[in-house]
This record gives structure tokens, C-alpha cells and sequence, in this order.
């Protein structure tokens, strides 16, 4: 399959579903089980730059798992207060989080395993003082299994997909047949996504597209929206290089499916998640630190994290500011988008060489997937949290501009903001860049597919055959040397001497 990599990010009309199949036979209808609202407490490190801890706590902790924190817009305009590090609700963000809001409100909607245990982990985050998540959340699946699985998300909130209760078995088919059941998905994007995202200004739907249920469900729910007037992010995660066949052929079928959607302007963007990316991130980090645990949570948390933290440095009080508008354009003008972070050390006496360095090397490496192609580039924001000593000049900023035209030419916006923050003893440096195609990661899992079906095919080709021959034996009990075929001695012998076929009719 050819992969383009600078699609036209036209605002077209709709098409017809018509990639997958209409008709999929289903089992019978199950009820859908009661599933109990429970809390998932999150304990992480900078993972990604510093390492990553996992750990569970106990469901009493639940009334001190928001750390309260008072401060009027009076008193945060005037003065912000940081520490290096700070635990929300027992999951770990830079501290200036605590005086900021979110300029996005966004809406999380996650389909399948995978979508799902991302959507879980967004639940997590609680704006300070706040009871509520930061950003509301629905999981839809066919397997009741890993909807009772969830942590954070309110049962009322968890959608079971009727007659599919053991799941899609990574068959996008059957996930496809599964939302597109007679009322599944009109009571989903009609009824449970209007209570639940009622002030939500952007959905994001997450989805693995190696597995069955999301990859068949996240165009036809992201269509749907769509026609709802919703803006939508796809949020796709591809499998890793070690991951099954079949996960690598599900991926690669539906990222032709996906450039069609950024083609005809039906998602606002793209956000790829390369898990052979982050999983090998986290395998050095564990070898590091020594300590092994599941990648995948770590992983999830880092997607939540730069999300959540990009969200937020727009929300600071600032006189130069990349503010909620800039990023909201950014983020929907269409193609992939890719984020970006980097912690420079204070004093540096030469910060502007530091800061060009960091710039190029975060803008090559990606947060969450490598684009090759950022030349293709449209838009690109840049935020600064830095101390209340440190002065953003015209020299740090014509830094900054030039990096970005040094690796993007064709940008059309450049926004540049930076916040000072009482207490902040290092550079943070935030960037967001959108209009590319996909990244060539998207490219090198088809050509990985196809080395492997090639080795599939090579050794069904030698596959072992059985060809059965009649066996003669001598028998050496007797005087002569006639040959007799080999009797079974096991079969009966029957009246006219010869064994009867126990399989067969009498």
C-alpha cells in the first residue's frame, strides 16, 4: 500500500462507508454486566527523561488523592510558584501546572482496548482543587472484560457493544459490525456523547489500530461526529515491529483509511502514537533505573502528560503569550501533529546555543512518533516556562523562529509564548507542530509486513505433507515367503475375516 506523506487537507462533504464489509454475522445478545465505578491512583516519574514508576493505591486514599490548592486570578497573575516536580492526584506533572487552567476542554473518547486504557489514563488528571476530571471521558468496546477492567472512568460512561461480548478478536470486521448495529451509533453520538462532553470544545477518539474494535469502529465514530459538528482528533497508536502479523496487516489496511479522512478534512488532525517508539523508550529507561514494569501504563501517562501540560502552558498568565486560540488552531488545521519537550539547566552561559540544540533535537526526535517529514509542516507553536530572572529578548526569540524555519520553510503560523514562574529553576521548552503527513514510521510497519508475509508464504511453501503407502511385511513364522498386507491388531475380526472400520456404518 502506498503511503502519501503530504496529503491536501481539504474540508470536503462525507463519503459513504463502503471500505468495509456491510454485513458480519454476530453471536447472541448478552446483557451487559454491572460494572462498578472504582479509582485508579497513578504514581509516575518523568518517564521519557527521567524514568517511570507504576504503583496501585488502596481505594481508602480516594479522599486525599486531590492536592487542594488556593489561588485567586488575582494572586496568579501577579506571582506563579513552582517546584521542579509536583504529584496530582497521585500523578506526577511540572509544577506549574498548580496555576494554570486548561485552555482546551477536551473530550476523551476511546475505543477498544487500547483506546480505552488511554482514555482511563486521561480520567486521571484533576485540575487542582477540582473533584472532577480535567477532561470528561467515554470507553466503548466490544469486550466486557476490559471495560471492567477501567479504573477511572464512571460505569455510566462505559459503552459494552451489544452481541460482542468477548470481543472483536483483532477481526476490524466484527468491530466495524459492532457500532454499526441498528441504534449503537445513534445512541452513542445523540444521547451518551452530548451529556457527557456538554462543554467540551474538541473530542479526541483514541483507538489501537492493530486490534479489532478500534481499528473497524474509529472511522465510522469519527464520521459521526463529524456530522454532529463536532471537532475531532484521531488519536491512533501503531504496533510495534514485535508485535503479531495480523496487528501489522490491521494497521496497514486502515492507514489507507485514515489518509482519507485527513484527505476529505473529516478529522481536524491526526495524532500518532508509535509504540515501538515508546516501548523502546521505556526498555532503556527501565534497564536504567532497574526497575521493570508495564510499559503500557507508563506509556499511556506519558501520552496524557504532554498533552495535559501543552494544554496548560497556554492557560499561565504571560505578557508574550501562546494562548488557547493559537494552540486550538494549530491543533485543527489539519494533517498530523507532533509534540515536543526538552528541560534545559540554569544558569547556562550559553543558553541560545542550548536552546537552538534542544529545539532541533526534540523537533528530529518527536514526543510520540519521528517525523522525517517536517518540512511538510503548516503551523508550529512554541511555549517558555523559565524563572521570573530570565528575560525572553528579541534574541531568544529570533532563536527560536530561525530553528523553525531551519526544519519547517513552509510554515504558515508561528506562534511563540513564554510564562515566568516564581520558583522555576529551568528551562521547559514546549512545542507543537501540525500539517504533516503521516510519519514515516507508518511506512516502514508496511515494509516490515511484508518481509514478514513473504517469510509466512516461503514456509507455507515447505510445509511437511503426509502421503500414506501401503506398508508390506514378511512374516517370519512362516515357511514361505509370501507376502501379506499388515492386519490391524487392534480391529475385531469380523465373521468373514476381515476388520471392520469401527468408524464406520454396521
Amino acid at each position: 500500500m502506498q503511503i502519501f506523506t503530504r496529503p491536501p487537507f481539504a474540508r470536503s462533504s462525507l463519503r459513504d462507508n463502503s471500505t468495509l464489509p456491510p454485513e458480519i454475522n454476530v453471536t447472541n445478545d448478552e446483557n451487559k454486566n454491572d460494572m462498578g465505578e472504582s479509582i485508579m491512583e497513578t504514581n509516575t516519574t518523568n518517564f521519557g527523561i527521567k524514568g517511570s514508576v507504576i504503583a496501585e493505591e488502596s481505594h481508602s486514599d480516594v479522599n486525599n488523592v486531590v492536592k487542594e490548592v488556593s489561588v485567586t486570578s488575582s494572586e496568579k497573575a501577579e506571582k506563579s510558584v513552582a517546584e521542579p516536580l509536583t504529584t496530582i492526584n497521585k500523578f506526577e506533572q511540572e509544577s506549574f501546572v498548580l496555576n494554570s487552567t486548561v485552555s482546551i476542554n477536551f473530550g476523551i473518547l476511546g475505543l477498544g482496548q487500547a483506546g480505552g486504557k488511554i482514555t482511563d489514563s486521561f480520567a486521571v488528571c484533576r485540575l487542582p482543587g477540582k473533584n472532577q476530571p480535567t477532561y470528561p471521558a467515554i470507553a466503548v468496546n466490544t469486550c466486557l472484560a476490559d471495560l471492567n477492567a477501567l479504573r477511572n472512568i464512571p460505569d455510566s460512561q462505559r459503552v459494552a457493544l451489544p452481541n460482542y461480548r468477548l470481543g472483536a478478536m483483532r477481526q476490524p470486521e466484527l468491530g466495524y459490525a459492532a457500532i454499526s448495529q441498528d441504534g449503537v451509533l445513534e445512541d452513542l453520538v445523540t444521547n451518551r456523547v452530548p451529556r457527557v462532553f456538554e462543554q467540551v470544545d474538541h473530542v479526541i477518539v483514541s483507538a489501537g489500530i492493530g486490534g479489532g474494535t478500534g481499528t473497524g469502529g474509529i472511522q465510522t465514530v469519527c464520521e459521526a461526529l463529524a456530522e454532529k459538528g463536532y471537532s475531532v482528533t484521531a488519536m491512533i497508536t501503531l504496533p510495534r515491529n514485535l508485535d503479531s502479523v495480523e496487528e501489522k496487516q490491521n494497521a496497514n489496511v486502515f492507514l489507507g483509511t485514515l489518509q482519507e479522512l485527513m484527505y476529505n478534512g473529516l478529522v481536524s488532525s491526526v495524532i500518532v502514537v508509535d509504540n515501538n517508539l515508546l516501548y523502546n523508550r521505556y526498555v532503556n529507561q527501565a534497564k536504567d533505573s532497574g526497575i521493570d514494569m508495564d510499559w503500557k501504563t507508563a506509556s499511556n501517562m506519558e501520552i496524557v502528560r504532554i498533552i495535559n501540560e501543552m494544554n496548560a502552558t497556554t492557560g499561565l498568565p504571560s505578557p508574550t503569550t501562546f494562548d488557547g486560540a493559537e494552540l486550538t488552531k494549530v491543533l485543527t488545521s489539519g494533517g498530523c501533529v507532533t509534540f515536543g519537550k526538552a528541560r534545559i539547566s540554569l544558569p547556562d552561559p550559553a543558553l541560545l546555543e542550548s536552546l537552538a540544540l534542544e529545539l532541533s533535537n526534540i523537533l528530529n526526535q518527536g514526543y510520540l512518533a519521528e517525523y522525517k517529514n517536517l518540512a511538510e509542516a503548516r503551523y508550529a507553536g512554541v511555549q517558555l516556562i523559565m524563572p521570573p530572572n530570565l528575560e525572553f529578548g528579541p534574541m531568544m526569540e529570533r532563536t527560536i523562529i530561525d530553528e523553525l524555519k531551519k526544519k519547517m520553510p513552509t510554515l504558515l503560523g508561528t506562534y511563540v509564548g513564554h510564562a515566568q514562574i516564581e520558583g522555576q529553576n529551568e528551562l521547559l521548552v514546549y512545542t507543537i507542530v501540525s500539517g504533516m503527513g503521516l510519519p514515516g514510521r507508518a511506512q516502514e510497519l508496511s515494509q516490515l509486513l511484508q518481509v514478514e508475509v513473504e517469510k509466512i508464504n516461503a514456509a507455507d511453501a515447505k510445509r511437511t505433507q503426509f502421503t500414506p503407502n501401503e506398508v508390506t511385511v514378511m512374516n517370519p513364522f512362516q515357511k514361505s515367503a509370501k507376502k501379506r498386507t499388515a492386519r490391524n491388531p487392534f480391529a475385531k475380526e469380523s465373521s468373514s475375516g476381515k476388520a471392520e472400520n469401527p468408524f464406520g456404518n454396521k
